[in-house]
């Protein structure tokens, strides 16, 4: 009955924190031609919040957790230099691509995931040891699923006609917002 509690507790934690990362998942998918580079650079920012949740929960105690907010810049600032380069003449009409390699997204991932590390120090923080391991897999596992899920939303025909016209703006404007979401205190914050 415990690994149950903990593998629903766990799961639920990360769709509740974790909406964010699949909005921007879906719209990388579907600007950008390097869809491995991307599913790799997500798996690979959130192996690093699920490790630094772990190595954080032992010092819970002294974690300044109210700083977590300050992760919104990154997304801001990278929606901001999207927009400027896509004002740039340069740029033109349609050829303008998001940087989608492994360590931007990954980067992108850490920064849009600062309620999920709040809330993953706080569940490994009131867990017992032996659960660590199936927190960790279900973290694994639901983080495969948003990609799958990412993956099939980005190849949806209504969803590709929406980024067609506006991809180039949407993800800026989307990097924005939730690194605003994120920087300023809200209702659904783990930490107020």
């Amino acid at each position: 009955m415990e690994l149950i509690t903990i593998i629903s507790v766990a799961a639920a934690s990360f769709v509740a924190t974790g909406l964010d990362n699949l909005l921007i998942l879906v719209g990388l998918l579907g600007a950008s031609d390097e869809r491995k580079a991307v599913g790799s650079g997500y798996l690979t920012g959130i192996l690093l919040v699920a490790i630094a949740a772990a190595g954080l929960s032992l010092a819970t105690h002294r974690l300044p957790a109210q700083l977590l907010g300050y992760l919104g810049l990154i997304p801001i600032g990278l929606g901001l230099w999207h927009l400027v380069r896509l004002r740039r003449p340069e740029a033109g009409r349609g050829e303008t691509r998001l940087e989608t390699g492994v360590l931007p997204v990954a980067l992108l991932t850490v920064a849009a995931s600062g309620d999920s590390l709040a809330t993953f120090v706080a569940l490994f923080s009131d867990s017992a040891t032996r659960l660590a391991v199936p927190i960790l897999a279900t973290i694994a596992a639901c983080s495969l699923g948003w990609l799958a899920l990412a993956r099939f939303l980005s190849t949806h025909e209504r969803v590709v006609r929406v980024l067609e016209r506006g991809g180039a703006y949407l993800i800026p404007v989307l990097l924005i917002v939730i690194g605003t979401y994120i920087l300023l205190d809200s209702p659904t914050d783990v930490v107020g």
